[in-house]
């Protein structure tokens, strides 16, 4: 028997639906027929529901036209309140369950305590009334056994609420978002020929992930740079880590923006001409070249400046893997790695 839930119309009442045998079928065009009970709950009680008609397996329709849809109510309520908490929970409230698994820690660590007492009381007894040299010490064991399960559980939470209390809360959502971005330092380094030359193990930028749009072999190479696939795995891994959505702490605009994007940190304003999301996202002042301007001293900026909301389109389209990727394998068809000064950390201790 499975409960339906209720909509209501400008003169129907809150109906609540339970079938007493299998749920209706779908009715053929003609005069609907109600092969099933329905039992119908009204606020004054309970009557056979009259007057409705069958519109799907999930539904019920007045005949006046109102629809009665099924009960979508995630709300629990406790039969007995627990302390520290309400009366109800949603449970498609955030942690709501891990809230309640801390409140039950809570009260498991109360209760221990009182067991423990409890052994300590038997354990005194247990010494005082008994005679015998080996009751005298069993009630001495219970004793010591109970102090130190209490002085455990005690210590156990006392010491994690001191240290972070939030090394007590289960719920694993709130824990910080790990980041991992490569700084300007090290871009300059790999830039440089001082960086290391390595694929990526996963993700996008794995060899098994590049294959498709890195094929060939390379037969002068040493493992694992005898795939082009791993080759442009290492370049990945120089220029953003394998991560997607890393902007260039290196090439920036006089307006601070980054103009490379991405995996392989494709260069928006250089590409501007053959990339459509690009071609109106960036400004050159006149004379100072066609890539991204002329370089400012002292920093990391170009002359370049961004033009919104172009450049948003334009970074939005780079930052996806696989316009990345497609452009980054465009590149190489036609320049080979030259294109990326990171391959210089590759190319100078011969890797490939």
């Amino acid at each position: 028997m499975g409960p339906w839930g209720g909509g209501t119309s400008s003169s129907v009442e809150i109906w609540s639906f339970h079938w007493k045998s299998h749920p209706p079928q779908l009715l053929s065009e003609g005069t609907p027929t109600f092969p099933y009970q329905v039992e119908c709950e009204i606020a004054q009680g309970a009557k056979e529901a009259e007057g409705f008609d069958i519109v799907s397996p999930c539904s019920l329709q007045l005949a006046g036209g109102a629809e009665a849809s099924v009960s979508t109510d995630t709300t629990y309520t406790f039969l007995e309140k627990l302390p520290g908490f309400d009366d109800t929970f949603d449970s498609t409230k955030k942690c709501s369950f891990v809230d309640y698994l801390n409140i039950m820690i809570k009260l498991l660590i109360g209760i221990g305590a009182v067991l423990a007492m409890v052994m300590i009381v038997m354990g005194g007894m247990e010494y005082m009334t008994s005679e015998l040299i080996s009751s005298k010490e069993a009630g001495k064991d219970r004793i010591k056994n109970a102090m130190l399960g209490l002085v455990i559980a005690l210590s156990a939470y006392l010491i994690l609420n001191t240290l972070n209390p939030n090394l007590l809360d289960l719920c694993l959502d709130n824990l910080p978002r790990a980041e991992i971005s490569i700084t300007p330092e090290e871009t300059l380094r790999n830039r440089s020929g001082s960086g290391i030359c390595t694929p990526v193990t996963n993700g996008p930028c794995s060899p098994t992930s590049l294959a498709s749009a890195f094929p060939g072999n390379s037969n002068f190479a040493p493992a694992p740079f005898n795939t082009i696939a791993g080759q442009a795995s290492s370049i990945c891994n120089l220029e953003s880590h394998g991560i997607a959505s890393t902007l260039s702490g290196v090439d920036k605009c006089a307006d601070g923006k980054a103009f490379s994007f991405g995996l392989f940190q494709i260069n928006g304003s250089a590409h501007r001409s053959s990339i459509p999301a690009c071609a109106n996202a960036f400004n050159i002042p006149a004379g100072h070249g066609n890539s991204q301007g002329n370089h400012i001293s002292g920093g990391y900026s170009w002359t370049c400046t961004t033009v919104e909301p172009a450049y948003t389109q334009c970074k939005n389209f780079l930052l996806n893997p696989a316009n990345n990727i497609a452009y980054a394998a465009q590149l190489k068809g036609s320049g080979g790695w030259g294109p990326w000064s990171t391959y210089q950390s590759c190319n100078d201790p011969g890797e490939f």
